[in-house]
């Protein structure tokens, strides 16, 4: 619930405003309200256990399964400030007589599909047609919350904003 922080903060800026401008007394819950919001922001946590990893998906003909592969790692480790080792491009073998390049990158949130989106898709596109014209890549994204992310059973990501 991505919007749950935001509201607590639009909240809390409306209880500290009154509080300032008004002189009018908070309640209890507002004022630990305020203290926690004021507590985490000094307070530095990591957004997920181990390392970041990216998924990649290449749906085509086993024949440029590895040169999709190096340029795919390539780009999205420049692209995202990541070691190429922490990309994993899986191959989806794919019976269909055009000859076009389909690959699904999951990300972790929209934010950063905005920010680095159309680049990626840019950056994977161009490197992959090279000087051939006709081959057309096609670069989709899914976006996989870390709250929706396990490895080996353990969740990736702190799980939904919360009070507590």
């Amino acid at each position: 619930m991505p919007g749950l922080a935001g509201e607590v903060r639009r909240v809390a800026a409306l209880v500290v405003a009154r509080l300032h401008l008004a002189h009018e007394p908070i309640g209890v819950v507002a004022t630990a309200l305020i203290e926690r919001i004021q507590n985490r922001r000094h307070v530095r946590r990591r957004c997920y256990h181990g390392p970041p990893m990216i998924f990649v998906d290449y749906l085509g003909p086993p024949e440029r399964v590895q040169y999709v592969r190096e340029v795919v790692a390539r780009e999205v480790s420049a692209c995202l400030r990541l070691p190429a080792d922490r990309v994993v491009v899986r191959h989806m073998r794919t019976d269909d007589d055009r000859d076009e390049i389909e690959l699904w990158v999951e990300l972790s949130s929209e934010e950063q599909l905005y920010r680095v989106g159309r680049q990626l898709a840019h950056g994977i596109s161009d490197a992959l047609r090279g000087d051939e014209d006709g081959r057309n890549v096609w670069v989709m994204y899914r976006v996989v919350p870390l709250s929706h992310a396990f490895l080996n059973g353990e969740p990736r990501g702190r799980g939904t904003a919360s009070l507590d």
